[in-house]
């Protein structure tokens, strides 16, 4: 259900990592973790984003806060076969982190939601793994709530996977974590200024903004609700999906159908994916059934694209959750719609940067600000 009177704020980047070390400083009850991909390796790593957010995270834990993490095993995607989050919760397990592996049901044999929990009353949810890409460099959105009632529905929804977790890394507990100074001192007099400056804004988007109303969606729900609002939209529909292959499914070629009518009333009707080599063929099929009918479709052309957001107006639903069948038929997902307009103009304002930015068309369509 919708949940009135809420606070919010959206974040992308690098703002995501500072918010959430904002953030974990001042929580002082609870930090409940649920992430598809917590990559520490430091072969990778090489900012040492992510390991600065681990250091946090056992840090927290040892102030006495009730420190969770849920995690999938996530394969490496080329060389030998291993866990990519196995370092990090290894890591974090042996400071005393309560840290467990999904268990899949027949229902939901898959993991991905990005969802953190913090105290009572804030959460963080959006479609950024944490991982140095998507801290640096790819084009994420998130999405930081206060809001008890939001907060209490996502306990519920965390706390029934967490009885169905399996405890796959012993925990010990150990004296207070302690930094390697090069993890808290870059050497670049930029990269200080610049960190900086991120952790004032930090502090700023931690300070939320009024939204009018909140509400969880996953699965058909999710379906449901954005078909309702691409149906009701009067002035803008934007589509930021990495997983686009709606046109698999009849429920979801609804999704698509929706679209296509709201651009024939006359609604400014965008669509954004991925062009890399080989993600480009996974949607192509619905491009070009959007093109045709005269929809404007442009193919990401940055470094990472992982988006999953759509705006309809003054409304922004962001999260996981992705136009397949997988997405919504088979994985633990979840996504937020928040109505505000403050929320949904941020949003666009960074999807029009974007938009100028990194667009190789799909189509002949024409393009502009969204």
């Amino acid at each position: 259900m919708l949940h009135g009177g809420m606070n919010a704020t959206a974040v992308t980047g690098s703002e995501l990592h500072h918010l959430l070390l904002t953030l974990l400083e001042t929580t002082h009850s609870r930090l409940w973790i649920t992430q598809f991909i917590l990559d520490a390796r430091p072969d990778l790593d090489d900012g040492r984003l992510v390991r600065t957010l681990m250091h946090a995270i056992a840090e927290t834990a040892y102030r006495g806060v009730d420190v969770r993490v849920l995690i999938p095993d996530v394969s490496a995607p080329s060389g030998p076969e291993y866990d990519v989050n196995y370092p990090a919760a290894m890591f974090l397990a042996n400071r005393g982190v309560d840290v467990r592996r999904y268990r899949p049901t027949k229902q939901r044999p898959h993991l991905h939601s990005k969802v953190t929990i913090l105290d009572a009353d804030v959460a963080v949810i959006g479609n950024a793994n944490w991982t140095p890409g998507a801290f640096s460099q790819n084009f994420e959105v998130s999405v930081a709530v206060r809001s008890p009632q939001t907060v209490r529905t996502l306990d519920g929804w965390f706390s029934r996977l967490w009885a169905q977790s399996e405890r796959a890394f012993p925990t010990r507990i150990h004296s207070a974590p302690q930094y390697y100074p090069s993890d808290r001192s870059p050497n670049n007099g930029s990269t200080r200024r610049r960190m900086a400056e991120l952790r004032v804004r930090a502090r700023l988007l931690a300070q939320f903004d009024p939204a009018l109303s909140v509400d969880l969606l996953s699965g058909q729900r999710y379906v449901r609700r954005v078909e309702e609002l691409v149906r009701a939209a009067k002035s803008r529909v934007i589509v930021m999906m990495l997983g686009l292959m709606a046109n698999q499914n009849r429920r979801l070629h609804r999704l698509l159908d929706g679209l296509i009518d709201a651009h024939r009333r006359g609604v400014d009707v965008r669509v954004l994916g991925d062009a890399r080599e080989g993600a480009a063929k996974d949607w192509m099929s619905d491009a070009e059934i959007l093109s045709e009918a005269g929809v404007a479709v442009l193919r990401w052309s940055g470094t990472r694209f992982h988006s999953r957001t759509v705006v309809i107006d003054d409304t922004a639903v962001v999260g996981s959750v992705g136009w397949t069948v997988q997405s919504v038929m088979n994985s633990e997902e979840v996504s937020i719609q928040l109505s505000s307009g403050h929320a949904a103009n941020e949003i666009c304002r960074l999807l029009n940067v974007v938009w100028k930015a990194h667009q190789l068309p799909a189509t002949e369509t024409g393009h502009g600000s969204v």
